[in-house]
């Protein structure tokens, strides 16, 4: 039963592989997967997600990083939890109904974040993905790709993932 799941994920990646950098007249599109924090629109490519889930037993973790809520056991894995509202310092309403956990991955390393609310994924030209404007600074600005028109926050997978990856094993004691 094992080997003909990871037979389906690859055969999904695959597919996936063929539709991901999709060309049209106007360029190169990306999937991405909108979802909803602190009021504001955010998008991050389908590519680092790798599921959905409905938060259950968060495990707290003394001694951590206060943007790290805790560890969840999901099918084995332990995955870090990371709150984005503290991890950007972003205005914080908890842990509500509509929050869901988006499970991240990089190469070998897994991070849960949490979202308030998560939307349909959006097809999205790179040329429509403006820069993120010179004179914005703060915490955070180093992961963002960029923004769109109708103001929909562009996160760069690779930068924060990796960042997240940082801030919770690269911390002093």
């Amino acid at each position: 039963m094992l080997d003909e799941q990871e037979l389906l994920r690859s055969r999904a990646r695959e597919l996936a592989a063929k539709d991901h950098d999709k060309i049209s007249d106007e360029g190169t599109r990306k999937e991405m997967l909108v979802f909803l924090l602190s009021g504001e629109h955010y998008a991050i490519e389908t590519s680092f997600v790798t599921e959905a889930l409905n938060i259950y037993d968060i495990t707290q973790i003394p001694g951590m990083p206060a943007h790290l809520n805790g560890v969840m056991n999901v099918r084995g894995r332990i995955i870090p939890v990371v709150n984005l509202k503290k991890f950007y310092s972003l205005k914080e309403e908890g842990i509500i109904a509509s929050t869901k956990a988006l499970i991240l991955r990089e190469e070998t390393y897994e991070v849960a974040i949490l979202t308030d609310a998560i939307l349909p994924t959006r097809w999205i030209r790179e040329s429509n993905i403006k820069p993120v404007p010179s004179n914005l600074r703060g915490v955070g600005i180093e992961n963002l790709l960029g923004v769109t028109e109708d103001a929909l926050i562009i996160l760069d997978g690779n930068s924060l993932i990796n960042k997240l990856q940082y801030s919770l094993t690269n911390r002093k004691s």
